[in-house]
């Protein structure tokens, strides 16, 4: 087996995508016609294309020290966690349905959009337990990032909650 990095699932995610459409736009357009006056086969120009779009990653990426990372709250009976992926999408499990949505981290800010969750019925005091969790990402204004650790704070400075990390998977 070999180890996964936030930087390898995000150079996956891209070149599928990447591929699906390049190949969308090859049939499409045929891509018969010469480029700056040499002749390329449309495979070959679409490879070429994927090259040149791996070459550099995101900047939202580069710039995100949360991207790729995911946090639970250290209880290991505690399913609640999320995940912050390289494209600005927030996920997670929200201890009985999971959320997703999208985030915007730079520096110590961190704002979450608006979450939808799946609308799974549980117990009450599970569900209750789920309000407050929700509750608690919507109102996230910072962060402060220490080893493995993810301190989150409200607007007013104060500490919501401290998050563990987790493996990504």
């Amino acid at each position: 087996m070999y180890a996964r990095c936030a930087e390898t699932d995000l150079v996956a995610a891209n070149a599928a995508n990447l591929i699906g459409f390049l190949v969308f736009t090859a049939r499409q357009a045929r891509l018969t016609a010469p480029v700056r006056g040499v002749h390329i086969q449309p495979m070959k120009r679409v490879l070429i294309l994927l090259a040149l779009a791996l070459a550099a990653p995101p900047a939202f990426a580069q710039d995100n020290p949360l991207a790729g990372s995911e946090w639970g709250t250290g209880v290991a009976v505690d399913q609640r966690s999320v995940q912050f992926g390289a494209d600005g999408r927030a996920f997670g499990n929200a201890g009985c349905n999971t959320f997703m949505g999208s985030y915007a981290a730079d520096g110590v800010n961190l704002k979450l959009g608006p979450l939808a969750t799946t609308r799974k019925m549980c117990g009450e005091m599970r569900m209750a337990h789920e309000k407050v969790w929700l509750d608690m990402l919507q109102r996230i204004d910072s962060y402060r990032l220490n080893d493995d650790r993810l301190q989150l704070m409200d607007a007013g400075n104060k500490e919501i909650i401290t998050l563990t990390r987790r493996n990504y998977n």
